[in-house]
This record gives structure tokens, sequence and C-alpha cells, in this order.
């Protein structure tokens, strides 16, 4: 009886420390040339590019919001409204998350210490330091001990969210002319686990606040 009443509370706990969901651009999705993986939208001269998986910021902002790159070119013949509000990923259930106004995310992250300046011949960096130190070579067969890590929490810091970070690369609301173009990260709600794919939907909406087309990518969800 005991062993079933803890059930629930293991289960919780499973999810709360489960890894974010990875986006992959499903196949029936239109490549877009020259961008990677990336996928591609059009329409009344509209192109709208995104990439979920070139995040390149902090590893623990994806804990709390789930970053897709967005790139918009107005090729269109009116201005474009660009809100929040007009874009969201919907899963195959129906559940819809939301674009989040940057300013207004909530969540801590902890994040290393600057490390210090030292010198080096013949070394690679371990592969979870990489990121901190690109310039190195990488170390294969390199043990990693998250315990450890967790253990000395104080060579960690605490730092709210929205980062500094968040905020530089994000895209900002505002109307786009004809003939001019925006990229940046929106921040999506979380993805919760167990979806078999999203689909990236942007609403198109003229400075005068007309409807006027709605852009769709695919995507499968791994993770």
């Amino acid at each position: 009886m005991r062993r079933t009443a803890l059930a629930p509370f293991a289960l919780l706990a499973a999810l709360a420390c489960a890894g974010p969901v990875d986006l992959v651009v499903a196949p029936e999705a239109e490549p877009a040339p020259g961008r990677g993986e990336a996928a591609l939208a059009h329409a009344d001269g509209v192109r709208l590019v995104t990439r979920a998986g070139a995040w390149v910021g902090e590893p623990g902002v994806r804990q709390h919001v789930t970053p897709i790159h967005v790139a918009l070119l107005n090729d269109g013949a009116v201005p474009l409204r660009i809100r929040y509000d007009q874009f969201a990923l919907v899963a195959e259930n129906g559940r819809r998350y939301s674009a989040l106004p940057p300013f207004e995310i909530e969540g801590r992250i902890r994040v290393p210490r600057p490390a210090g300046s030292f010198s080096a011949t013949g070394f690679h960096v371990a592969p979870h330091h990489h990121r901190f130190f690109p310039h190195l070579g990488v170390a294969t067969g390199f043990p990693h001990d998250p315990f450890w890590y967790d253990h000395y929490y104080d060579r960690w810091e605490a730092v709210s969210l929205p980062t500094a970070e968040m905020l530089l690369l994000a895209l900002p609301e505002g109307m786009l002319d004809p003939g001019g173009s925006l990229e940046g990260y929106l921040y999506f709600e979380r993805l919760e686990p167990g979806h078999e794919g999203v689909v990236f939907r942007a609403d198109l909406v003229s400075a005068a606040g007309d409807s006027f087309a709605e852009l769709r990518i695919p995507y499968r969800a791994e993770g």
C-alpha cells in the first residue's frame, strides 16, 4: 500500500526532471535552401523560416521555454503587424503553446561561474566544458559525473529569467514594412513530453489589423 501511494509522487518527480523536448523538421515540411536544418513557409509575398534546434544560449533556458529562431521577409504589398500572440506551437491533440513576451518569462537557471584564464598545449577539453572553450579540441571517452557538479553547488550561480542574452536575441514586436526583414528568437511555453509533433503556426496580420494568411511548418517531437 505504501509503495502504491508513493507512485504518483515519483511520476511527478520524473516529469519535473525530464529533459526538454527536441523538435525536428517533419519530412513533409518545405526545406529552406541554404539555411541548414530549417523549414520554410510562404504566402502573399511573405516568407517565414524557422529553426527549432538553433538555440546558442545557456542550455538551462530550454528547461523553461522552447526557443525557436524565426526569420521573416516581407516581399508583400502591405506592412505586417508582428505580435507574440500571432505565433503558436499547436500539438496534434490541439494543445496550444503560446509565444511568451520575453520580459515576462519567469524561472531560474544555474550557470557555471566564469572560469579563470589558463594556458595549455596538447590539451583537449572535457565535452561538457566545450561550450565555454569552443576554441579547444574535445576529449573523447571523458567521463562526466553530474552528481558531483550538483553537490558542489557553490561553484554555480543562480540566474533569473529572462537572461540578458535571451532579451538580446529575442524577436521584437512591431511593424515590418514591405521589403523589410526581421530575425530573432521566439520563446514558446515549454513543451510537455508525449506529443508526436507540433505545428509552428504564424498568423499574418496587416498593419491595419486585418488577418490575411496563416503559415504552418510541421515538426516532429523527440524526447
